[in-house]
């Protein structure tokens, strides 16, 4: 329901390649929030270049991820229904799981 690999949408819309027109977090709960309140698109995941982790992209043209981050974190964000939320973070733990399992296949073959 919620979507596909960064790798698959990058081929499908050029647009993820500007970088001015995503926003990322590593935040899990702050992403599951995202995807279930529909703030923001979601994009995909990709390893961290910064951190031992995962980073999740959205689709941001306006600009509003680091507002709608700043909400959450200071408890004015949206209420979300929790069935939304938790079915969010399944998937994003999925995709977390898959991303990392990809990379340490891609470790071993070189």
């Amino acid at each position: 329901m919620f979507l596909r690999s960064v790798d698959a949408a990058a081929r499908e819309d050029s647009s993820i390649r500007k970088p001015d027109l995503l926003f990322s977090t590593s935040n899990t709960h702050f992403a599951s929030y995202l995807i279930a309140t529909g703030k923001l698109q979601y994009r995909g995941a990709r390893l961290s270049e910064i951190h031992d982790g995962v980073e999740f992209l959205f689709a941001d043209e306006t600009g509003i991820g680091t507002q709608l981050q700043r909400d959450f974190k200071t408890r004015n964000a949206d209420p979300v229904n929790p069935n939304t939320l938790f079915e969010a973070l399944g998937f994003l733990k999925s995709e977390v799981t898959r991303i990392k399992v990809g990379s340490a296949n891609v470790k071993h073959v070189l």
